[in-house]
């Protein structure tokens, strides 16, 4: 359902003692962070790398990386989990039980906090979280659920991994239909002018093709997208033997072309390098992943506020960790 009046995205992080999977389905909270800002920003952001870039040319493509906005809500817990942290959790997130002994557990003053800053942010507010769909928001359920609380209906989540996969996989359309456009265009020049000059020679500048990247008013069909039912993409068997001079062989597969991406290309810390082409150290640090994903998000822009309009759900709709996946 389409929700064209998001007024605040929370980028949210969490930490636990070890991952659901290993526990029965079960875990604890270590370490909660929240980073809130208007979504209007995003807009007004859009609109300075566009003015900075120029017109026609791809906002999205820019390697710097963006500010924060100064109006910026937070809030970090760290939380005593009452419940063994795993040795392999500890390497990677750096804490321990000894360190967390002095904290309160996630109890119901601790949900009062979480659902208290929520709500005194411009409503209606997004929850927006890196594998939310798969990790976040099935934990943030499960502990409300152990206190017999829910989250108000008015708070709404969406999963920024799978936001940037589908956005990614629409620019990459959009380039190959403007790449097609352009060569269409091209050979037509070409056929015009050599009825014009009853020439056989054509220069290299003429049936050159630039790489067009999505500008950003490009729409985006979403509905189309998310009622489309996804297939697995037909082989398409070439001639045999060689090709003649005059062919041309394609040189890569696209990177899209299967039905998932590669595995681990959307982990946070490696879209934000390729992207932004440096590392975010200390990844795994609920403050530290929040801000980088706040970033991403800046990045995208007005295209992932389009995507999270219409794609948010709310968050109660979100299974907890122990109940069957919809």
């Amino acid at each position: 359902m389409p929700h064209s009046k998001i007024a605040t995205f929370a980028v949210i992080d969490l930490e636990t003692n070890s991952l659901p999977d290993l526990q029965f389905n079960k875990c604890s909270i270590t370490e909660l962070c929240i980073f809130a800002f208007s979504s209007k920003f995003e807009a007004k952001q859009t609109e300075r790398q566009t003015t900075s870039v120029g017109k026609g040319n791809n906002w999205l493509s820019q390697k710097s990386i963006p500010e924060l906005p100064r109006v910026l809500h937070k809030l970090t817990l760290m939380v005593n989990p009452r419940r063994k942290i795993w040795p392999e959790t500890e390497n990677i997130t750096g804490l321990n039980n000894w360190m967390l002994e002095p904290e309160q557990p996630f109890d119901e003053n601790t949900a009062d906090l979480l659902i208290s800053f929520l709500q005194r942010l411009q409503q209606p507010v997004c929850l927006v979280a890196h594998n939310g769909l798969g990790f976040d928001f099935p934990v943030l359920r499960y502990v409300m659920k152990n206190l017999d609380l829910k989250f108000p209906t008015s708070i709404l989540c969406v999963d920024s991994w799978k936001a940037f996969q589908i956005i990614d996989a629409q620019i990459e359309i959009n380039n190959n239909n403007n790449n097609s456009n352009q060569m269409n265009a091209d050979v037509e020049n070409v056929s015009e002018d050599t009825k014009r000059e009853n020439d056989d020679e054509i220069s290299p500048e003429t049936t050159s093709s630039k790489h067009v990247l999505l500008p950003i008013n490009d729409p985006i069909n979403w509905q189309k997208i998310n009622e489309t039912t996804p297939h697995r993409p037909c082989k398409i068997y070439h001639r045999k033997g060689l090709a003649n001079a005059g062919e041309s062989v394609p040189a890569k597969r696209s990177l899209f072309s299967a039905p998932n991406p590669i595995r681990g290309y959307y982990k946070l810390g490696n879209i934000y390098k390729r992207i932004f082409q440096e590392d975010f150290k200390d990844l795994h640090r609920a403050e530290n992943d929040v801000d980088a994903l706040s970033k991403l998000i800046l990045h995208y822009g007005s295209a992932f506020t389009e995507y999270a309009y219409n794609n948010a759900i709310s968050l109660n709709d979100v299974p907890s960790l122990d109940e069957p996946k919809t």
